[in-house]
């Protein structure tokens, strides 16, 4: 499976070149070696941690926030003196299925291009390793990344499961006032 690059790479690509040549300028090639391994774990460990327990958190904020949602609007339905109807309304398996078929895509496409990022971050860093003659505990280095790994790892799930979960993104008024504009308009 080839996957086209975008147009766009080019620049983040000049970025991360440009700022690799700093790295190794003003700090040397073992402080170049730490970045790059750095780099390469974190491609695999973010995306794994957005996909799973980002992924599972987010879920839990929309679900609360439409609830919270329905329940201002219902609220505000039956203070005007609406009664709601029970209603069946047909669900179209087709868009969740596309829409799990497009997720799954895009979880695939993204672990490949990381872990040709992580395979490559490794093998360039014990290139350099070697380059440099060993002039730096490259085991060393290595546990001093996991370990800021590690704490990076504790930091994000504490914000998911803190700030994330507790932040409301919809504004209960705003959307109703949207809703119950769109619906008069309809209406009409």
């Amino acid at each position: 499976m080839l996957i086209k690059m975008g147009e766009k790479i080019y620049v983040p690509l000049a970025v991360f070149g440009f700022l690799i040549g700093v790295t190794y300028y003003f700090l040397g090639l073992g402080a170049l070696t730490s970045n790059i391994f750095m780099l390469a774990i974190y491609s695999m460990f973010v995306p794994i941690l957005f996909f799973t327990y980002g992924a599972y958190i987010e879920k839990q904020i929309v679900r609360k926030q439409v609830v919270r949602l329905i329940e201002n609007l219902t609220k505000e339905a039956k203070s005007l003196g609406y009664n709601i109807p029970d209603i069946e309304i047909p669900i179209n398996k087709s868009l969740d299925t596309k829409v799990k078929e497009n997720n799954d895509d895009l979880i695939k496409k993204a672990f490949l291009y990381l872990s040709v990022g992580f395979v490559g971050g490794i093998a360039v860093t014990i290139a350099l390793w070697y380059y440099s003659k060993k002039k730096f505990d490259y085991k060393h280095m290595a546990y001093e990344n996991f370990g800021l790994l590690f704490l990076v790892a504790i930091t994000e799930i504490a914000f998911f499961g803190v700030v994330s979960r507790n932040y409301r993104t919809l504004d209960s008024n705003k959307i109703k006032k949207f809703i119950l504009t769109e619906v008069a308009k309809k209406l009409k």
